[in-house]
C-alpha cells in the first residue's frame, strides 16, 4: 500500500507508526529533503516480501520514494511520488517539475525490469487541453509509459493521483479501481479528499515463513495407564542408598514414561501474522449473525431476514 502527504516523521511520531502498521507488516517512508513539515512518501508491505528503500537522487520538486521488491519469480522497482502543488508560499513551479520529472524518467527507464510509479502528482490529467496535463503525457509516450487511471480520484473531480507502468507491460492484471475509503474524524467529517486506488499486480505470491517446531501432546495422557506406568517404573529404584543415583534413576524413569505416552513430536509450520482485528467482540458479532442466518433459511420468515441484515 502506497501513501503519500502522511506528515509523519521517524522521530516524532513512533507511537502512531506502530499503531498504523498491522503485525506481521513492514512500513518504509521517506521524508521531505528540506527537513519542512508535510509531505513524506510510505509503502507499507507484508514481512513475507524482499522490499527495501534505494537512496537515490532527490529533487527540488519532485519527493519520491524508491523501493526495490523482490517476489518468488520476479522484481520490480517501486516508486511512490508526491508532487507538491506550486504555490507563492514555497516558490515551486510547474517548469521546474517538469525538468525534474524528465530526468527522472530518464534515469529509470534504462532498466530491463517492471518500474511501476504511483503516487500524487496534483495535475488535472481527466482536462485532455490542459497544457500542463498534455506536456505529462507526452513524456510518458516518449518513455514508453502509460498511465491507468481514468476516474477522478479527488473530491472535486479531478484525476490527479496516477498509476504509470510500461506501455507493454503485463504488470496490471485487471483495471485499476478507484474507491472513496469514505474517511471520516470523530465528528463525521470527512478527513481526506483523496479516494483510495486499487490495482492487481500480475505476480506470484511469495511463500510464508515456515519454521520447525516440537511439541509432545500432553492433554492426550491417560492419566490412568499413565500413573500405573510411572509408579512400576519407580518401583525399581526403591529403596536406593545414593542419593545422586536415585535423583537420576527417578528422572531417567520420568523421562521415559513421558515419550512412552507422549512422544516428541517435529512439525513444520507456516508463520502467519496474527490478526489483531479480530477480536472477541467481532467474533461474537459473527457468530450471532450466522445464527440469524440459519434461522432464516430454515424458516423463511422475513422476520429473521430482517435480524440477519441488522446484525
Amino acid at each position: 500500500m502506497a501513501l503519500t502527504e502522511t506528515w509523519l516523521s521517524h522521530d516524532n511520531d513512533k507511537h502512531i507508526l506502530h499503531d498504523l502498521v498491522p503485525l506481521g507488516y513492514k512500513m518504509l517512508q521517506v521524508s521531505r529533503s528540506s527537513g519542512r513539515r508535510g509531505g513524506v512518501v510510505a509503502l507499507i508491505f507484508k514481512s513475507n516480501l524482499k522490499g527495501k528503500s534505494v537512496k537515490t537522487h532527490s529533487f527540488d520538486q519532485l519527493q519520491h520514494m524508491h523501493c526495490t521488491m523482490v517476489f518468488t519469480d520476479t522484481c520490480l522497482d517501486l516508486f511512490v511520488v508526491y508532487r507538491p502543488p506550486p504555490l507563492r508560499a514555497n516558490g515551486l513551479k510547474t517548469s521546474g517539475f517538469f525538468d525534474d520529472w524528465s530526468i527522472f524518467l530518464d534515469a529509470q527507464i534504462l532498466k530491463s525490469w517492471d518500474i511501476p510509479i504511483t503516487g500524487d502528482f496534483n495535475l488535472h490529467l481527466d482536462v485532455p487541453n490542459n497544457p500542463d496535463a498534455m506536456r505529462f503525457n507526452n513524456l510518458l509516450d516518449v518513455h514508453g509509459l502509460k498511465q491507468h487511471v481514468n476516474e477522478p480520484t479527488h473530491m472535486l473531480g479531478h484525476t490527479l493521483d496516477l498509476i504509470i507502468a510500461r506501455d507493454l507491460s503485463r504488470l496490471l492484471c485487471d483495471a485499476v479501481a478507484v474507491v472513496d475509503p469514505g474517511l471520516t474524524d470523530s465528528r463525521g467529517n470527512y478527513s481526506g479528499d483523496h479516494f483510495a486506488i486499487f490495482a492487481s499486480l500480475n505476480f506470484n505470491k511469495p511463500s510464508r515463513h515456515r519454521k520447525t517446531v516440537t511439541f509432545r501432546k500432553y492433554a492426550s495422557i491417560n492419566h490412568t495407564d499413565f500413573r500405573t506406568d510411572i509408579w512400576t517404573a519407580l518401583k525399581t529404584c526403591l529403596p536406593h542408598d545414593d542419593a545422586a543415583s536415585l535423583v537420576e534413576i527417578y528422572t531417567r524413569a520420568c523421562s521415559d514414561t513421558i515419550e512412552l505416552h507422549a512422544p516428541l513430536i517435529t512439525k513444520v509450520v507456516t508463520i502467519r501474522p496474527d490478526t489483531a482485528w479480530y477480536t472477541k467482540e467481532l467474533w461474537l458479532a459473527k457468530t450471532l449473525r450466522r445464527k440469524f442466518e440459519r434461522c432464516w433459511r430454515k424458516t423463511g420468515l422475513a422476520a429473521h431476514l430482517a435480524l440477519d441484515k441488522v446484525q
